[in-house]
């Protein structure tokens, strides 16, 4: 408990993940989550539990502070990661609860839990600093992937004007490093200015014209070979997949994510209606997209001199690093359901 509260003292994040306490209230909060789920598909043998919680008591319970040193004590860097956690699971399970079907928390729930043991397999080594960044990214992550999937499930309407905003800001991420990866070049900048610009709208056509759980499908998969790429490449990379492009790639970080996001798409197969082999053969295009669009914005990023796009997102760097793969995989989406709709008459 003393390493804990030493290591809170340095920062109020970092002993999230290493508090006992909080691990415990987190896995009993995920069993009463699946144990609910299970609820749903079959009531006569998994009654459901109720998730409310009543705070009514506690101000009689904790009466007002009148000291310094009580004060100490609930300011304990001990308790503050602990509350810090247990605040920041019961408002996304909560999230889960009031709009998410229980196939798309399934998929969001299995996707972070397998994702953070992967994670702290591959962590358990590295250097406190190292922890503390992955740990970081992966908080981050865990926010802007419920942001838009409950984005995608509000309307359309929110989600294509969500992805607008990304654009945009994407858009002035890219402007200022154009400069120096075309070279100076006014023919190279304008066309890659072009390209983003098409890509980009091609994102948020998609987005408005698919019905909501495709929209859900197609990122959802794109964040699972995102996430797992990279922790697969972490616990069992040694193969690089483009060095000169993006030295932390790897091959087996590829194929790993690969699976998982075939994964994904297996789990989400109700949410879409499609067959069996579709679904898969719609998996494979979704990740060839989404490296595409990466190793392209990496490209882009070497030429131009810079680790990130930006500063933005804590972990992940600017917009366009994170959605980078997201955008592109939806924009290539539109033009396969404008071939395929053209083919089929």
């Amino acid at each position: 408990l003393q390493h804990v509260a030493r290591a809170g003292q340095r920062s109020p994040v970092g002993p999230v993940f290493r508090n006992r306490l909080f691990w415990l209230g987190l896995g009993v909060l995920l069993a009463i989550r699946l144990w609910n789920l299970l609820g749903r598909w079959f009531p006569d043998y998994f009654p459901m539990v109720p998730l409310d919680l009543d705070f009514s008591a506690i101000g009689s319970q904790y009466p007002q502070l009148t000291s310094l040193e009580e004060a100490k004590y609930f300011l304990n860097p001990l308790i503050i990661p602990t509350a810090i956690g247990f605040t920041f699971f019961v408002a996304a399970d909560i999230g889960f609860s009031l709009a998410m079907t229980p196939v798309i928390t399934l998929a969001v729930t299995w996707a972070f839990l397998v994702g953070g043991v992967g994670l702290y397999g591959a962590s358990r080594r590295q250097e406190p600093a190292v922890r503390r960044a992955r740990l970081i990214k992966f908080i981050t992550y865990f926010l802007i992937v419920n942001v838009v999937v409950l984005s995608a499930l509000a309307g359309r309407g929110i989600l294509s004007g969500l992805i607008a905003v990304v654009a945009l800001a994407g858009a002035r991420e890219l402007y200022r490093v154009l400069p120096q990866a075309s070279g100076e070049r006014l023919a190279v900048e304008w066309a890659l200015s072009i390209f983003y610009l098409s890509i980009a709208a091609g994102a948020v056509m998609f987005t408005w014209l698919s019905p909501p759980g495709m929209t859900v499908f197609v990122y959802l998969v794109v964040c699972a070979f995102d996430g797992f790429s990279q922790v697969t490449g972490q616990l069992l990379g040694k193969h690089r997949l483009a060095p000169r492009i993006s030295p932390g790639k790897t091959i087996e970080g590829s194929v790993g994510g690969l699976l998982f996001a075939i994964g994904m798409a297996l789990v989400l197969l109700p949410v879409v209606g499609l067959s069996v082999l579709r679904d898969v053969i719609s998996g494979c295009f979704i990740v060839a997209a989404a490296l595409s669009g990466d190793l392209l914005a990496s490209w882009v990023k070497r030429k131009g001199k810079v680790k990130d796009f930006g500063t933005l997102l804590p972990g992940h760097g600017g917009v366009l690093d994170r959605f980078d793969s997201f955008l592109f995989a939806a924009a290539a989406c539109l033009l396969a359901a404008n071939l395929c709709g053209r083919m089929s008459h």
